[in-house]
C-alpha cells in the first residue's frame, strides 16, 4: 500500500471550511501534531527523494509514531509504513544510528474529515499558513497520477468556485519549510 495525497495552501480558511461542511464533510475535532523528520545524513535536497527512505517522529495525543515515507513517482506519492513507538527519544537515537539526521520539525493543528472515501484535512502549519489536503491509501500497482487527478477533481467539486484561490503545493511540509527558509528552491 502507498499513501497519495494533493495538497493545496488555501487563502480562505473559512471559506474552504463552509463548502466542506455544505458538502456533507464531517470535520473531527482539532489535534496538534508535532512533527520531527529526518533525513539520510548528507541527503542533497536538489534531488527528488524518489525511492529515498525518510523518516519522522510524530508526537500526537501523549502518543508518538514512526513513519517511514519513500516518495515513488512524486513529492505526494509515498510507500508509507508506521508504528506506535514508546520511548521517542530511545528511537531518535536508533535513527541517529541507521544514519539518519534531524531535518525538520513541523508543528501543526490538523482537522480530519471524509468524503467519498478519501480523508481530507484541514491544516494549519506553524511558519507556513492554512492547507487542505486529500489523500488516500492506494495498492502498489495503481497509478498514483490517476488517483491524485481523482482527488483533484472531487476537491474542485467540493469547493466549486473556491478551488481556483487554491494553490497547488505539490510536496510535503518539510520540503516547503525548506524552501521557505531558503535552504533549496523548487520548480512546481
Amino acid at each position: 500500500m502507498k499513501e497519495v495525497e494533493v495538497k493545496y495552501k488555501i487563502s480562505n480558511r473559512q471559506k474552504v471550511m463552509d463548502a466542506l461542511k455544505k458538502s456533507g464533510v464531517v470535520l473531527g475535532a482539532v489535534n496538534r501534531q508535532e512533527d520531527i523528520s529526518y533525513a539520510p545524513k548528507g541527503y542533497d535536497y536538489s534531488r527528488t527523494g524518489q525511492g529515498i527512505p525518510f523518516l519522522r517522529i510524530r508526537r500526537q495525543n501523549g502518543r508518538a509514531i514512526l513513519t517511514l515515507k519513500k516518495p515513488m513517482s512524486n513529492h505526494l506519492d509515498k510507500l508509507e509504513l508506521e508504528t506506535n513507538i514508546s520511548d521517542p527519544v530511545q528511537m531518535e537515537g536508533i535513527i541517529n544510528e541507521l544514519g539518519y539526521e534531524q531535518d525538520q520539525r513541523i508543528t501543526k493543528d490538523r482537522i480530519k474529515g471524509e468524503h467519498a472515501g478519501y480523508e481530507i484535512c484541514l491544516d494549519s502549519v506553524e511558519a507556513l499558513g492554512d492547507f487542505i489536503e486529500v489523500e488516500s491509501m492506494i495498492e502498489d500497482d495503481e497509478n498514483s497520477e490517476e488517483a491524485q487527478e481523482s482527488m483533484r477533481v472531487l476537491l474542485k467539486e467540493i469547493l466549486g468556485d473556491e478551488f481556483d484561490n487554491l494553490v497547488d503545493a505539490r510536496t510535503g511540509y518539510d520540503v516547503l519549510m525548506r524552501i521557505k527558509n531558503g535552504q533549496i528552491t523548487y520548480k512546481f
